[in-house]
This record gives structure tokens, C-alpha cells and sequence, in this order.
């Protein structure tokens, strides 16, 4: 579903669009938003949990860079699909020159430690197996190798153990814009909370906040030009952005079971940065499936009625005691995408807004010689994912074990 985008206001005298920007009859929306409330409580989980927990600071440019402090690269998985036996030494691996010769590696699913002695190409590395009396394991695809020692000190910070490097990302800002036309009778008798703010603008309103909230999860990052309205902006959502952690259970028939979701738990909270707790929106299949294998761990949540008094929300610990968030999303994961879900770690997300283009209201938009009256909201959003390997995405689950 695209969501209706405005181009960037500001440019050259060919990139603008019929919007006055010295119209002084604007109102903020964020103000109103509490206002219309009772609509936004039984479907926005992912908006207003972004307006909870992760409203960042405006940003200046429709393009603009995330700055953040990763876990660097002393760590890279395991490229090669049939796996690697125990006598293996020759390994194929996402990233081979995060390495030096002398780096000691450890398999986070496994144990094992071993030691880099050459670099054979940028995605080949030799290594002495089980170093340190640790028993050789077998390898599988998607292994986490880590760097345990300081032998990269100099790409990151050697006293931190693994170490930080900021690196920096990049994405857009999307600028939406939609109206509503309100009838003289309604303008004069149907008029709420005294600031012209009409009924039928509410539900426009709503009803793209619905698409907003759909594009923060879903929509591509890019931008079109157009002939009639010029350059359009797309930010770039959650499935995009998050690429490490995705755990797709149609190779085990769909079925979750207690020891795999535990599993994920370990890989979203593998890097260093990782909070302790997870926030997992998800559809019906997922739910129902977690709420099977979870049954016994369900511990109190502290979001109560924040997201909304009918929004379904259950708290789990798993073995390794991260706390899982699991908030029932039947908007965001609905039909086939019933056994999905986005695995989101609060102290790592925001929405930002353009600086100048928060949500605002421009009431009175129609020619002087209408019958009827026009208003407008128009703003901006965009996305930002801060360490994506602290986040995952799950898909079709359709039972449970």
C-alpha cells in the first residue's frame, strides 16, 4: 500500500507544489492527536508504539545519515550451505577481511574456538579448529563467528572486547499530504473541540496515519520524479532496514517450537549492545503460537493499556532471561502474513519528522467561490534502525510445538 507522498518543499521554483507555505492558519496535529485518540487505540501498535518509545529528534534533510554504534565488524557468519564438517579448515564466510591472522574466533552456537592463520580471499578464511581444548563442532550456515580477542583494536575500541565502531546508514524522509471536504451543514453544527477540526477530516486523518503506519514497516527507500508534482520521497521501513536477524520457519513446516524460539532470542541479543528486552509485533498464527509454547513463562508487562485498551499484549521470558514484549498486530500482520512478526528493540528505533513539516492542519483550502470547505493535513515521517542485528523479523509460523 504506497502511502500519498508531497515532494520536498524548499527547493528550486520548479519543485514546489500548490501547498502556501506562508499560510498562517496552521494548527500541529501532534497537539490534536490525543484529540482523536479513540480511533487510533485499536489498530496503530506499531505507530504509537514508535510515538512511545522512539519519536528522535527532527531531521533537516529529506536524505539523511544514521550514525550509530554498531558492534564493528570483528564477527561474520558462515556462507556456505552444505555446512562444514568437523575436519573442515577452509571456511567460506560472509566477510573475510574483518579478520587478521592470529584472530581467535569463537562459534557462538557452538563453542568451538579457533584461530585464523591466513586470509585466502575476502570471503575465505583458513583456521586451526577447536583451539584450546574446546571439541571441534560441526558447522552449519548462518554460524556467528565473534573475534574474542583484541587483535582488531585499532578498526574499533580493543578495551570493550568486541568494541565499537560507528559506522553510518542513510534513508529518506517521506512527505504525505491529504484533504477532506466539509459540507456548510457540518461546518456550522458538527464542528469538534472548537478548532475546526470536523469529523470527517478526523477520519481522513486516521486513515492515513493507517498507511503511515503500514509504510514504517514495509515500504522501500528511494525516491521518483514525477512530471506533475516533481521529486517524491520514500523512507525506507523496518523489513528493509533489518537484514542479520531473519528466521523464516517455512524450512521447519512452519511449526515454532519453545527450543528455536529460545534460539532467536539468543541471536537478537548476541551483540553487546542488545537490551534485555524485546518488543515482538506479530499476526494471529504467531501469537497463538507463542502463547502455546510460552504458556508457563508469561511474566507481567509494563505496557498496560499504553498501545490501546484492545490491543492484545503478553510478556515471556525466555531461558536466557530475555523478556520478550509479544503485542498482537492484526493490521500490520494480517491474511498471509498472519505468522509474521518484527522483533524490535526499543532502545534502537525512532520515527523522526522533517524540521518544518511536522503533521499540521491547514483548514480552508477551497476557492473563494466554493459551497463547501476543504482542509489539509500534511507531514513527514521517516524510519530509523540503530544496531540491526539487536532486531529480527519472523515469518510463516503457522503453528506450534
Amino acid at each position: 500500500m504506497p502511502v500519498t507522498t508531497l515532494k520536498y518543499l524548499g527547493g528550486l521554483s520548479t519543485d514546489q507544489t500548490n501547498i502556501d507555505a506562508s499560510s498562517r492558519n496552521w494548527y500541529r496535529v501532534d497537539d490534536l492527536d490525543e484529540q482523536v485518540r479513540m480511533l487510533n487505540e485499536p489498530t496503530l501498535e506499531f505507530y504509537m508504539l514508535l510515538q512511545r518509545i522512539g519519536m528522535g529528534a527532527p531531521k533537516s534533510q529529506p536524505k539523511f545519515g544514521i550514525v550509530r554504534s554498531d558492534v564493528p565488524k570483528i564477527k561474520t557468519r558462515v556462507n556456505y550451505s552444505a555446512g562444514y564438517n568437523t575436519t573442515d579448515t577452509s571456511l567460506t564466510v560472509k566477510d573475510a577481511s574483518v579478520f587478521t591472522p592470529g584472530t581467535v574466533l569463537q562459534n557462538e552456537s557452538t563453542g568451538e574456538q579457533m584461530k585464523v592463520t591466513s586470509l585466502d580471499s575476502t570471503t575465505t578464511i583458513t583456521v586451526t579448529r577447536g583451539l584450546l581444548n574446546s571439541p571441534a563442532v560441526a558447522i552449519t550456515d548462518g554460524d556467528v563467528l565473534v573475534g574474542i580477542n583484541p587483535a582488531l583494536g585499532e578498526k574499533g575500541t580493543a578495551h570493550l572486547t568486541n568494541g565499537f565502531l560507528p559506522s553510518l546508514a542513510w534513508n529518506y524522509m517521506s512527505f504525505w499530504a491529504v484533504k477532506a471536504q466539509v459540507t456548510d451543514l457540518q461546518q456550522n453544527t458538527d464542528m469538534r473541540f472548537g478548532i475546526n477540526f470536523s469529523a470527517d477530516l478526523q477520519k481522513v486523518y486516521f486513515q492515513e496515519k493507517m498507511r503511515i503506519n503500514y509504510a514504517l514497516m514495509y515500504s522501500r527507500r528511494g525516491y521518483e520524479d514525477t512530471v506533475d508534482e516533481g521529486r517524491k520521497y520514500y523512507t525506507g521501513g523496518f523489513e528493509q532496514q533489518v537484514q542479520t536477524n531473519v528466521f523464516d520457519l517455512s524450512t521447519a513446516d512452519g511449526v515454532l517450537a519453545w527450543p528455536y524460539f529460545n534460539w532467536i532470542g539468543q541471536r537478537v541479543a548476541a551483540a553487546n549492545t542488545s537490551s534485555n528486552s524485546k518488543v515482538l509485533l506479530c499476526g494471529r498464527n504467531l501469537y497463538s503460537a507463542i502463547q502455546t509454547i510460552a504458556y508457563n513463562r508469561i511474566v507481567p508487562n509494563d505496557y498496560g493499556t499504553a498501545l490501546g485498551p484492545n490491543t492484545n499484549i503478553m510478556s515471556i521470558r525466555t531461558d536466557d532471561g530475555i523478556v520478550f514484549d509479544v503485542v498482537l498486530d492484526k493490521h500490520l500482520f494480517e491474511g498471509v502474513k498472519s505468522g509474521d512478526g518484527a522483533i524490535i528493540d526499543s532502545n534502537f528505533i525512532e520515527m523522526n519528522k522533517m524540521r518544518g513539516f511536522e503533521d499540521q492542519i491547514r483548514p480552508e483550502i477551497q476557492a473563494n467561490d466554493a459551497h463547501t470547505r476543504e482542509d489539509e493535513i500534511f507531514g513527514s515521517f521517516s524510519l530509523s534502525v540503530y544496531n540491526e542485528e539487536n532486531h529480527g523479523i519472523i515469518r510463516n509460523c503457522k503453528g506450534a510445538y
